[in-house]
């Protein structure tokens, strides 16, 4: 299985990953991998546009943020000390699952 997978911060105007998608199925990718650079924001219609171009959502890196983080910061790590910022983490990774398992993220 061949996957295309990113850190590159797709933009949100303007077709979004449209044309990298179009250029992966092309390229006979099977499924694209959605972690770093994604979103939970950025998720569905990313998870949509590949389907529509016939490239599948092979898996999915949680937890993603709900937007983009602004510079300094970082998301809440499942392995933190602190309980609430594992909690935190938590919360992000099942709102990630709830937004790829209707679009076959696993």
């Amino acid at each position: 299985m061949l996957l295309l997978a990113s850190d590159v911060r797709l933009p949100r105007a303007g077709g979004g990953g449209d044309p990298l998608l179009r250029l992966a199925a092309d390229t006979g990718v099977d499924g694209i991998h959605l972690g770093a650079g994604c979103d939970l924001e950025l998720l569905a219609p990313l998870a949509t546009s590949a389907i529509r171009v016939g490239v599948g959502v092979a898996s999915v890196a949680l937890p993603l943020p709900e937007r983009p983080l602004p510079a300094g910061r970082r998301l809440p790590r499942l392995s933190a000390h602190a309980r609430d910022e594992r909690e935190a983490a938590i919360a992000l990774a099942l709102a990630g699952l709830q937004a790829a398992a209707p679009l076959g993220g696993r």
